[in-house]
């Protein structure tokens, strides 16, 4: 069973991984690169399975990157250390990440 680590997203223009969540997560999953100032959402798709889930982390830095599980729409979506699945701590559904509304800095 993998350890629940915090999404590793990486910005979808640049593809550094000095992203930072932007909103709540009553709101939106906005996310902004600070290497090159790309805007974008996270996303998931269901990959179709589930797994156990182990220890969820109790403090969670809510500048780290976020995405609703596509299954139940929580927030409670982490990575799988050593994996590229991520997995909801709600209802064990394996994800795919994706990224929507990709905006990159003009200026």
């Amino acid at each position: 069973m993998a350890t629940l680590v915090p999404i590793q997203a990486r910005c979808p223009t640049c593809g550094s991984g000095d992203v930072f969540y932007t909103c709540h997560t009553t709101c939106c999953f906005n996310h902004v690169c600070s290497a090159c100032r790309t805007t974008f959402e996270l996303a998931t798709r269901v990959l179709g399975r589930t797994d156990e889930v182990p220890a969820v982390p109790q403090d969670r830095d809510t500048s780290l990157p976020m995405a609703p599980c596509a299954a139940c729409e929580k927030a409670d979506v982490f990575q799988q250390e050593g994996r590229e699945e991520l997995l909801c701590a709600s209802c064990h559904s394996l994800l795919a990440l994706e990224y929507e509304k990709i905006v990159s800095d003009q200026t």
